[in-house]
């Protein structure tokens, strides 16, 4: 569906529609908040509290520290 389809479907739409479209995309937007918030924190508590590596806790957060490291050598 292109912007152009999605302007056109809204258009057609009477006020209540829009107001239910409306409350449907708020709930939505606030339910990904939420599981996104609940990832992160599950995230941050699967840390392992003995893992005292710099490197394994990038990797466990998703950081590329070799990069990183490759970059600060270069300058």
């Amino acid at each position: 569906m292109s912007s152009n389809d999605i302007t056109e479907w809204l258009m057609s739409l009477d006020n209540e529609q829009l107001d239910r479209v409306q409350e449907v995309l708020q709930k939505k937007i606030v339910e990904k908040k939420e599981f996104e918030a609940a990832q992160k924190e599950k995230k941050m508590r699967s840390v392992p509290n003995y893992t005292s590596k710099v490197e394994d806790l990038a990797e466990l957060q998703g950081l590329d520290l070799s990069g990183l490291m490759r970059e600060i050598a270069r300058r």
